[in-house]
């Protein structure tokens, strides 16, 4: 018997375009895209942004120092950092058909300002009974403890 359904956000309830981003960035300060790319996207700084190693302000204070030629306000870089989703219906048509029926999980490699970007614009985000962000336990997927921590709280 089904009790519960565990969902992953990215790419299932909403797409995410993280190269917009990094070339919005790359527009922005003029520097190279691979350069936004590996500095702070697929980076030991965006792991530990993920997992919630360090707050947002340490983040933002990080990359900016990487490019200390170049000045960006946190407002634009919080612009460009979240303006990557859009929402996928034809999945949040199936999650609201099944919400009451089961208990929701979800589980999701997120950093801070995403998760707080999503949670303040997507309806269908506040239907889960477990949502588990990365940043909110210090794991992120494959970490086998990420997984153990949604099983135990979805039941």
């Amino acid at each position: 018997m089904i009790r519960a359904i565990l969902f992953d956000l990215g790419n299932v309830l909403v797409f995410f375009d993280a190269k917009k981003s990094s070339r919005a960035f790359s527009e922005m300060l003029g520097i190279p895209e691979e350069e936004i790319w590996k500095a702070f996207f697929i980076s030991d700084l965006e792991r530990s942004y993920t997992r919630g190693e360090i707050s947002t302000d340490e983040f933002f204070r990080r990359v900016c120092a990487q490019f200390p030629e170049k000045k960006i306000e946190f407002s634009a870089f919080a612009r460009l950092w979240n303006d990557i989703f859009t929402e996928k219906p034809d999945t949040i048509s199936i999650l609201q058909r099944l919400r009451g029926r089961y208990r929701l999980a979800m589980l999701s490699n997120a950093n801070v300002m995403h998760w707080e970007f999503i949670r303040g614009r997507s309806l269908f985000m506040h239907w889960f009974d477990h949502p588990i962000a990365s940043c909110d336990v210090g794991y992120r997927k494959p970490d086998a403890e990420i997984y153990q921590i949604v099983l135990h709280r979805a039941g």
